[in-house]
Protein backbone atom coordinates (compact mmCIF):
# COMPACT_ATOMS: atom_id res chain seq x y z
CA UNK A 1 0.00 0.00 0.00
CA UNK A 2 1.48 3.27 -1.01
CA UNK A 3 -0.84 5.50 0.11
CA UNK A 4 -3.48 6.92 2.74
CA UNK A 5 -7.30 6.52 2.27
CA UNK A 6 -9.03 8.90 -0.81
CA UNK A 7 -9.51 12.44 0.84
CA UNK A 8 -12.30 13.51 -1.33
CA UNK A 9 -14.76 11.45 -3.89
CA UNK A 10 -16.69 13.80 -5.48
CA UNK A 11 -19.83 12.31 -7.89
CA UNK A 12 -21.42 14.13 -10.66
CA UNK A 13 -25.00 12.72 -11.68
CA UNK A 14 -26.27 13.63 -15.34
CA UNK A 15 -29.96 13.91 -15.71
CA UNK A 16 -32.67 12.32 -13.30
CA UNK A 17 -32.05 8.97 -14.52
CA UNK A 18 -29.11 8.89 -11.89
CA UNK A 19 -29.99 7.02 -8.65
CA UNK A 20 -28.73 9.86 -6.32
CA UNK A 21 -29.28 8.08 -3.23
CA UNK A 22 -26.12 5.53 -4.55
CA UNK A 23 -24.45 8.09 -5.79
CA UNK A 24 -24.11 9.88 -2.08
CA UNK A 25 -22.93 6.58 -0.72
CA UNK A 26 -20.07 6.51 -3.52
CA UNK A 27 -19.39 9.77 -2.45
CA UNK A 28 -16.97 11.58 0.22
CA UNK A 29 -21.00 12.79 1.74
CA UNK A 30 -23.81 14.00 0.34
CA UNK A 31 -22.79 17.86 0.16
CA UNK A 32 -19.99 16.14 -2.57
CA UNK A 33 -22.73 15.23 -5.05
CA UNK A 34 -23.54 17.49 -8.04
CA UNK A 35 -26.35 17.08 -10.42
CA UNK A 36 -26.80 17.86 -13.42
CA UNK A 37 -29.54 18.34 -15.39
CA UNK A 38 -28.54 16.96 -18.66
CA UNK A 39 -25.24 17.00 -20.74
CA UNK A 40 -25.09 20.29 -21.90
CA UNK A 41 -25.56 21.50 -18.55
CA UNK A 42 -21.58 19.91 -17.24
CA UNK A 43 -19.82 23.36 -18.88
CA UNK A 44 -22.47 25.38 -17.27
CA UNK A 45 -21.31 23.80 -13.69
CA UNK A 46 -17.69 23.18 -14.34
CA UNK A 47 -17.27 25.82 -11.77
CA UNK A 48 -18.88 24.00 -8.99
CA UNK A 49 -17.34 21.31 -10.19
CA UNK A 50 -13.71 22.35 -9.71
CA UNK A 51 -14.68 24.53 -6.38
CA UNK A 52 -15.25 20.81 -4.87
CA UNK A 53 -12.65 18.83 -6.57
CA UNK A 54 -9.98 21.02 -5.59
CA UNK A 55 -9.10 20.18 -2.66
CA UNK A 56 -8.14 22.14 0.32
CA UNK A 57 -6.14 20.74 3.17
CA UNK A 58 -5.76 22.78 6.13
CA UNK A 59 -4.45 26.16 5.69
CA UNK A 60 -1.00 26.46 8.01
CA UNK A 61 -0.12 29.66 9.48
CA UNK A 62 2.32 32.01 7.71
CA UNK A 63 3.82 35.48 8.21
CA UNK A 64 1.99 38.22 6.42
CA UNK A 65 4.09 38.94 3.31
CA UNK A 66 4.98 42.57 2.64
CA UNK A 67 3.04 44.44 -0.16
CA UNK A 68 3.40 43.19 -3.53
CA UNK A 69 4.73 45.16 -6.86
CA UNK A 70 2.23 45.61 -9.22
CA UNK A 71 2.22 42.73 -11.29
CA UNK A 72 2.85 42.59 -14.86
CA UNK A 73 0.08 41.48 -16.75
CA UNK A 74 0.09 37.88 -18.05
CA UNK A 75 -1.91 34.77 -18.32
CA UNK A 76 -4.27 34.02 -16.42
CA UNK A 77 -4.39 31.92 -13.14
CA UNK A 78 -5.58 28.31 -13.22
CA UNK A 79 -8.29 27.82 -10.55
CA UNK A 80 -6.90 25.20 -9.13
CA UNK A 81 -3.35 25.08 -8.59
CA UNK A 82 -3.16 22.76 -5.33
CA UNK A 83 -0.99 19.90 -5.81
CA UNK A 84 -3.36 16.81 -6.04
CA UNK A 85 -3.78 13.51 -7.59
CA UNK A 86 -6.74 13.04 -9.52
CA UNK A 87 -8.65 10.28 -10.95
CA UNK A 88 -11.50 10.50 -13.25
CA UNK A 89 -13.56 7.77 -13.26
CA UNK A 90 -15.94 8.58 -16.93
CA UNK A 91 -19.14 6.20 -17.59
CA UNK A 92 -18.98 5.26 -21.40
CA UNK A 93 -22.18 3.52 -21.30
CA UNK A 94 -24.81 2.90 -24.07
CA UNK A 95 -26.99 5.73 -22.20
CA UNK A 96 -24.89 8.69 -23.11
CA UNK A 97 -25.79 8.29 -27.18
CA UNK A 98 -28.97 6.60 -26.70
CA UNK A 99 -31.26 9.51 -27.24
CA UNK A 100 -28.85 12.17 -28.24
CA UNK A 101 -25.17 11.81 -29.71
CA UNK A 102 -23.74 13.10 -26.00
CA UNK A 103 -20.11 11.96 -26.16
CA UNK A 104 -18.47 14.72 -27.60
CA UNK A 105 -19.71 16.68 -25.52
CA UNK A 106 -18.37 14.57 -22.52
CA UNK A 107 -14.96 15.06 -23.97
CA UNK A 108 -15.48 19.11 -24.32
CA UNK A 109 -16.37 19.06 -20.71
CA UNK A 110 -13.22 16.69 -20.06
CA UNK A 111 -10.73 19.79 -22.07
CA UNK A 112 -12.31 22.37 -20.03
CA UNK A 113 -12.06 20.60 -16.70
CA UNK A 114 -8.51 19.88 -17.28
CA UNK A 115 -7.86 23.85 -19.08
CA UNK A 116 -8.50 24.71 -14.58
CA UNK A 117 -5.86 22.69 -13.54
CA UNK A 118 -2.22 23.42 -13.17
CA UNK A 119 -0.98 20.60 -14.25
CA UNK A 120 2.75 19.00 -13.35
CA UNK A 121 4.90 16.87 -12.07
CA UNK A 122 5.06 18.83 -8.25
CA UNK A 123 1.49 20.12 -8.86
CA UNK A 124 -1.61 18.39 -10.72
CA UNK A 125 -1.59 14.70 -11.06
CA UNK A 126 -4.36 13.24 -13.64
CA UNK A 127 -5.32 9.80 -14.28
CA UNK A 128 -8.25 8.62 -15.76
CA UNK A 129 -10.61 5.61 -16.55
CA UNK A 130 -13.81 4.74 -18.22
CA UNK A 131 -16.57 2.67 -17.56
CA UNK A 132 -19.66 0.59 -19.58
CA UNK A 133 -20.09 -3.40 -18.99
CA UNK A 134 -16.00 -3.42 -19.18
CA UNK A 135 -13.68 -0.55 -17.58
CA UNK A 136 -10.54 0.64 -19.76
CA UNK A 137 -7.54 2.50 -17.67
CA UNK A 138 -6.86 5.08 -19.89
CA UNK A 139 -3.60 7.31 -18.22
CA UNK A 140 -2.01 6.59 -15.28
CA UNK A 141 -1.36 9.40 -12.69
CA UNK A 142 2.37 9.39 -13.90
CA UNK A 143 1.91 9.21 -17.47
CA UNK A 144 0.86 13.26 -18.53
CA UNK A 145 2.63 16.46 -16.99
CA UNK A 146 1.73 19.06 -18.98
CA UNK A 147 -1.93 20.02 -19.98
CA UNK A 148 -1.45 20.00 -23.48
CA UNK A 149 -0.59 16.05 -23.93
CA UNK A 150 -3.12 15.53 -21.32
CA UNK A 151 -5.65 17.23 -23.65
CA UNK A 152 -4.77 15.19 -26.44
CA UNK A 153 -5.00 11.90 -24.82
CA UNK A 154 -8.70 13.28 -23.38
CA UNK A 155 -9.61 13.69 -27.21
CA UNK A 156 -7.78 9.80 -27.81
CA UNK A 157 -10.67 8.32 -25.19
CA UNK A 158 -13.06 6.14 -27.53
CA UNK A 159 -16.62 5.74 -26.89
CA UNK A 160 -17.07 2.49 -25.44
CA UNK A 161 -21.14 2.06 -25.30
CA UNK A 162 -22.97 -0.55 -23.20
CA UNK A 163 -23.95 -1.68 -19.69
CA UNK A 164 -23.07 0.41 -16.74
CA UNK A 165 -19.97 -1.32 -14.64
CA UNK A 166 -19.25 1.82 -12.08
CA UNK A 167 -18.13 -1.35 -9.67
CA UNK A 168 -15.59 -1.99 -12.32
CA UNK A 169 -14.89 1.68 -12.62
CA UNK A 170 -14.39 2.52 -8.91
CA UNK A 171 -11.73 -0.88 -8.63
CA UNK A 172 -10.05 0.05 -11.62
CA UNK A 173 -9.32 3.38 -10.05
CA UNK A 174 -8.26 2.41 -6.67
CA UNK A 175 -5.85 -0.11 -8.17
CA UNK A 176 -4.08 1.06 -11.14
CA UNK A 177 -4.25 4.73 -10.50
CA UNK A 178 -4.25 5.30 -6.88
CA UNK A 179 -1.91 2.50 -5.25
CA UNK A 180 -0.32 2.48 -8.42
CA UNK A 181 3.03 3.72 -9.79
CA UNK A 182 2.49 7.70 -9.95
CA UNK A 183 0.65 7.83 -6.79
CA UNK A 184 2.42 10.83 -4.57
CA UNK A 185 2.28 9.65 -0.62
CA UNK A 186 1.96 13.23 0.44
CA UNK A 187 -0.23 14.39 -2.36
CA UNK A 188 -4.48 14.26 -1.26
CA UNK A 189 -5.99 11.70 -3.51
CA UNK A 190 -9.35 12.80 -5.36
CA UNK A 191 -11.48 11.00 -7.12
CA UNK A 192 -14.09 12.62 -9.56
CA UNK A 193 -16.93 9.70 -10.73
CA UNK A 194 -19.46 10.95 -13.84
CA UNK A 195 -22.41 8.76 -14.73
CA UNK A 196 -25.62 9.31 -15.82
CA UNK A 197 -27.63 6.52 -15.28
CA UNK A 198 -28.11 3.45 -12.78
CA UNK A 199 -25.28 -0.05 -12.48
CA UNK A 200 -26.60 -2.59 -14.03
CA UNK A 201 -24.05 -4.81 -14.06
CA UNK A 202 -22.16 -5.83 -10.81
CA UNK A 203 -24.75 -3.97 -8.45
CA UNK A 204 -24.05 -5.05 -5.70
CA UNK A 205 -20.78 -4.86 -5.75
CA UNK A 206 -20.76 -1.21 -6.31
CA UNK A 207 -20.69 0.21 -2.41
CA UNK A 208 -18.01 -2.54 -1.49
CA UNK A 209 -15.59 -0.83 -3.76
CA UNK A 210 -16.61 2.57 -3.39
CA UNK A 211 -15.95 1.82 0.26
CA UNK A 212 -12.47 0.13 -1.02
CA UNK A 213 -11.89 3.19 -3.16
CA UNK A 214 -12.35 5.85 -0.06
CA UNK A 215 -9.91 3.40 2.36
CA UNK A 216 -7.54 2.84 -0.45
CA UNK A 217 -6.28 -0.51 1.30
Amino acid sequence: NLKRSVELVVGVGVTAAVDFALLEQIASSPRDVIRVDDFNALVRNLGRIIDQVCFQPAPQPVPVPPPAPVPIPGPAPQVCTSALDIALIIDSSGSINEVTVNWPTVIDFLIRLVNQFDIGVDRVNIGAVQFSDRENLEWTLDQYFDRDSMIQAIRRIRYLGGRTNLAGGLELANTQIFNARGDRPNVPNVALVITDGLPNERESETIPQATNLKRSV
